[in-house]
Order: structure tokens, then C-alpha cells, then sequence
């Protein structure tokens, strides 16, 4: 896997010009953690966050609101040409993450159980209200 990523690297370097590495970009040793750490760091101190605007605000909006500041920080980081650049688009990237992934799992979780027209989820259980009418029926007959 490791040769594959150098081949590509090198590959790119050949077809556009420019060497891509950690020093086209001046990462010292010391900063390189960071790229990682920001993105880190912020996906999990805004995560509970993210669940919780997804629940005020709506799903919907939340998860399209992460999305766009996923995509802009990916995009930001894609043409950074400084550290401080790259560290912060990674940062942005986790707070892009943090309000995507809660309200997507959100999403998922309730088209999954939200019922059809035979009453029954797509995970095939009946649904609590169509449930709780029919044992109201019974108990009235």
C-alpha cells in the first residue's frame, strides 16, 4: 500500500509540476501530529453539538450545513500553501464532520423505521402507533 502511495505521489509530481510531500507545504516534524490532531480534536468536541442542532434545528439542514463546511474546508485544504493553512482547513473539516455525521445517522435511523403503507418498517416491525390502535380495538370489542 505504501509503494502505491508514493507511485501516485511521484506520479502526480510528474504530471503536474509540483512536488508533493510535507515539505512542499514547510510541515516541520514537530507540526505534522497537528494535521491529524485538529481534525480529531474537533470532530469530537463538537459531536455531541452536531446531535444536538440536529435535533433543534432539523436533520436536514444540519446534515447539509456539515456537508458545505465539510466540502469548503476540503477544498481549502486541498490548496493550502502554508501549514497554518492545512492545520485550520483540518480543523473546519472536523466541525464539518461533527454536525455531518450525527444528523446522517439520524437520517438513516428514521427512514429505516419510519413505517410503510402495510404499517411495518423496512426492518419489517409493526409500527408503535399502528400497534397501539390495533390492541385499542381489541380491548373495545
Amino acid at each position: 500500500m505504501h509503494g502505491a502511495v508514493r507511485r501516485g505521489l511521484r506520479r502526480l509530481d510528474q504530471e503536474c509540476g509540483a512536488a508533493v510531500d510535507r515539505r512542499s507545504l514547510e510541515l516541520s516534524q514537530d507540526n505534522l501530529p497537528w494535521v491529524v490532531n485538529a481534525y480529531v480534536l474537533t470532530f469530537w468536541g463538537f459531536l455531541l453539538l452536531g446531535g444536538r442542532l440536529a435535533d433543534l434545528l432539523g436533520r436536514r439542514q444540519v446534515f447539509m450545513s456539515g456537508l458545505v463546511l465539510f466540502g469548503v474546508a476540503s477544498l481549502a485544504g486541498g490548496f493550502a500553501e502554508s501549514e497554518g493553512t492545512l492545520i485550520v482547513a483540518r480543523a473546519v473539516q472536523g466541525l464539518g464532520a461533527a454536525l455531518l455525521s450525527p444528523a446522517a445517522l439520524s437520517i438513516i435511523t428514521r427512514s429505516a423505521t419510519a413505517p410503510n403503507a402495510t404499517g411495518r418498517s423496512a426492518s419489517g416491525a409493526r409500527s408503535p402507533a399502528r400497534a397501539a390502535r390495533r390492541v385499542s380495538c381489541s380491548a373495545a370489542s
